[in-house]
């Protein structure tokens, strides 16, 4: 079977080229259950991934660059309950109990040859990547299957650098458009320490969910809103250095206050993960309506306003879209501890049992 669903004959929609290389990079899937009913009772023995026929008119083939190479490929699999629309950056937290290696070891990634016109890549041996996982990926035979957590760990072969690059196939919904703007307190050069984002599964009938990475304990209130360029009689965004809080920007209206305790998911950053939730109703009139949202934290020792905000995040409300049943969180670092969400976005790949 091909994940996503209908991708066995169409070139994955995604701008993006995920190249699969000997640098690094690590890659959790989570796939919906019932997608996985034709392996009841059996074993998921081999998983093919094909490569990125758009790739054709960015990167010439003829550059040795981009020839193949051999990689270090682990792949780690175990059952969830985490929810292929709702991951968490942090990786353990997407892992079920039962995490098992199915492959560890080096592997050859072929060089991509031309397609002849075509303009999608076949899962055959000359435009894809077989990984055999032995032991195969059990899966149970029951009504109600639990989510599979999917990883991939790409590294070196030993202390070899390939020259090369692979791009493989990705597929994206297009979902309502994020941004994010303004900064938190705890702004400094290249980086921002307390980070909001809405996510992108914004869509009527849908739960608009912000997720920061904030202080690791405390409590931390989200608010939810219709305006970022004024609030009342203010204007946005709003400096409250003459307030007590040097550095702070109020960057949205406080509309819709929603609270939560913040709890740390990560054992390397010192800041933990904390997230709310807004149902939106099913009317076709928010379609293409921006929502915004911004997280201010109660810190009594930090100024003397007891406050520290987040930068700020919008969101344009989409259609109710398709959901595909995969998740993605990616790391270019293969030893990270946490990764980039993909809600609705995956590898273009195929599942086999034999």
């Amino acid at each position: 079977m091909v994940i996503p669903a209908g991708f066995d004959s169409r070139e994955g929609s995604s701008s993006e080229h995920e190249a699969l290389d000997g640098l690094g990079r690590r890659i959790q899937l989570l796939i919906q259950g019932n997608l996985l009913s034709a392996f009841k009772g059996k074993g998921i023995k081999r998983v093919v991934f094909r490569r990125d026929a758009q790739r054709d008119g960015i990167y010439p083939v003829s550059r040795p660059a981009w020839r193949g190479g051999r990689v270090h490929m682990t792949v780690e699999a175990s059952w969830t309950k985490v929810l292929p629309s709702d991951p968490w950056p942090g990786f353990s937290g997407n892992r079920g109990l039962s995490r098992a290696i199915h492959h560890q070891g080096p592997m050859q990634v072929p060089t991509m040859g031309t397609l002849n016109g075509r303009k999608i890549a076949r899962f055959v041996t000359s435009e894809s990547m077989s990984i055999v996982l032995n032991p195969a990926i059990s899966v149970p035979n029951k009504s109600q299957l639990d989510n599979l957590c999917l990883e991939l760990i790409v590294g070196k072969d030993g202390n070899n650098t390939p020259p090369f690059l692979w791009f493989i196939d990705m597929e994206k919904v297009q979902l309502g458009a994020v941004t994010v703007f303004g900064h938190s307190c705890w702004k400094r050069p290249g980086q921002d320490k307390y980070s909001n984002i809405l996510q992108p599964s914004a869509a009527i009938g849908a739960t608009l969910r912000s997720t920061v990475r904030g202080p690791n304990t405390g409590l931390g209130v989200c608010y939810f809103s219709f305006n970022r360029q004024r609030w009342g009689p203010w204007g946005l965004p709003m400096d409250l250095t003459r307030l007590g809080a040097p550095g702070c920007l109020l960057s949205v209206s406080l509309d819709i206050p929603t609270s939560t305790l913040l709890d740390s998911v990560s054992t390397v950053d010192p800041y933990g993960y904390g997230f709310s939730e807004l149902k939106l109703p099913l009317m076709g009139a928010l379609v293409g309506f921006a929502m915004h949202s911004q997280w201010l934290f109660f810190q009594p020792t930090k100024n003397s306003l007891g406050l520290t905000l987040s930068n700020g995040s919008t969101a344009k409300i989409a259609n109710t879209p398709k959901d595909f049943g995969v998740g993605m969180v990616y790391s270019r670092d293969a030893n990270s501890s946490s990764g980039q969400v993909f809600v609705n976005r995956s590898l273009v790949m195929q599942l086999r049992d034999n």
